[in-house]
This record gives structure tokens, C-alpha cells and sequence, in this order.
């Protein structure tokens, strides 16, 4: 599915060549104007960036890692880069592929709107009638990837915890409850919850792997030196 979301945007981007200039331009200097600086937005833009993109890629969150334990490979480092190219592809691509739909629509079509309302605005716009069924489509797989990986990565944390069939049922009624909750629920509280819980976990995630970083370190040498 993220293979053709980024072909749409491609679509996008290619329909849309002379406004490329004017969005780059209007990034630029919305984030790092003098004004935006001066008036502190520019600390709230990198703070806001942060916490995004922490819960877009998780990176140093711990939870991937999950997935990545599960595979069986001889060089640890491999599996290393590929995690890496996958924060690559989430963040860099991914985000910035919605950022760019977003603002490559006519203010007048996006104005006063938020959330899934404007990104469905705006593939409208750019799509015609097709936007919105594109945009249920996409939302469906996206959703249901997310929560299969979610789901997976609690389940691998609860049975390192204790692998007790109880403890699996509540887990599971518990990921039903939130999942539910997070589809009907349309304030800030779902975003703020998710915000402090990846924080706690990469905290807690970073003092944990700093006693290892030196055969992980170690062993991302060893492969270097291989690729040469």
C-alpha cells in the first residue's frame, strides 16, 4: 500500500511542477523565518517534529525491536540497516509525501480544516472523485498494518513479562478496548497519551541499550569493513 501511495504522490508532484518552487519556498520560511524564530515558533515546530516523528518511525522507542528479534540472520548489523532504511522510508518519504499533498492544495480547499479532513480535502482536490475512495482504501490497510504490528510488538512484551494465558486475554481485551476508543475519540487526549507513552518507553528503552552500544558498535564495524 505504501508502494502506491507514493506513485499517487508522484502523480501529484508531476501534475503539480510549477507550484513545487512555491511549496518549498513556503516550508522554509513558515519554519525558519525570523519571525517564527524570534517568536519561539521555531521551538515549537522542532518540539512538534519530534514527538511526530517519534511516533511516526519509533525510533529508539524500543518497539520494533520486536520484529526485528524475530528474524534469523547471521550479521546482527544487516538487520540494523534495515531498520535504519525503514525509518528512512516512514519519516523522509512517507510524511513528507503527505506534507506535500497537503500543500500543493489551494488554501481556499484546506482552509479551516484538520486532521483526516484536510488530507481528504486535499486528495480531492488533486484526485477528483477518486480522492475519496483512495483515501478510505488507504486508511484501511494502513490502520490494520498498524494494528497487527502493534498488537504483535504488546504481545511479545507481555509473554517476556510472564507467558501466562490470563495475562495474554487481558492484553488482548485491554488492545480491543484502545482500539476502539482511538477510532471514536477525536481530541488531542488519544495523541497526548500516545506522545507520553512512546517518551516513557524511550527513556526507559535508551538506559537499557547504552550498556550494549559497544557490541552493537562492534559489530556494525565488522560488517563495514566487509562491505569494503
Amino acid at each position: 500500500m505504501a508502494i502506491i501511495y507514493v506513485v499517487a504522490v508522484i502523480y501529484i508532484l508531476v501534475t503539480n511542477l510549477t507550484n513545487i518552487p512555491a511549496m518549498i519556498g513556503t516550508i522554509f520560511s513558515q519554519a525558519f523565518g525570523t519571525n517564527e524564530v524570534l517568536g519561539g515558533t521555531f521551538g515549537a515546530v522542532v518540539m512538534n517534529g519530534v514527538r511526530r516523528g517519534l511516533f511516526s518511525n519509533e525510533a529508539g522507542s524500543g518497539n520494533s525491536n520486536y520484529a526485528a528479534a524475530a528474524v534469523h540472520i547471521d550479521i546482527p548489523a544487516k538487520q540494523g540497516m534495515v531498520q535504519a532504511f525503514g525509518v528512512f522510508i516512514d519519516t523522509l518519504v512517507i510524511c513528507s509525501a503527505t506534507a506535500f499533498i497537503v500543500l500543493l492544495a489551494p488554501e481556499s480547499t484546506i482552509s479551516g480544516l484538520s486532521g483526516m479532513g484536510l488530507f481528504q480535502a486535499a486528495m480531492t482536490y488533486h484526485l477528483d472523485g477518486l480522492g475519496a475512495p483512495f483515501v478510505v482504501v488507504l486508511m484501511f490497510f494502513f490502520c490494520v498494518s498498524t494494528i497487527l504490528a502493534v498488537a504483535f510488538y504488546g504481545r511479545s512484551a507481555v509473554n517476556f513479562i510472564h507467558e501466562s494465558k490470563y495475562l495474554n486475554i487481558a492484553y488482548q481485551a485491554i488492545l480491543i478496548l484502545m482500539i476502539y476508543i482511538g477510532g471514536i475519540k477525536q481530541d488531542m487526549f488519544i495523541w497526548s497519551l500516545a506522545d507520553f507513552g512512546l517518551g516513557i518507553m524511550t527513556v526507559i528503552n535508551i538506559l537499557v541499550i547504552i550498556p550494549i552500544a559497544k557490541p552493537a558498535l562492534d559489530s556494525l564495524r565488522s560488517y563495514e569493513k566487509e562491505l569494503k
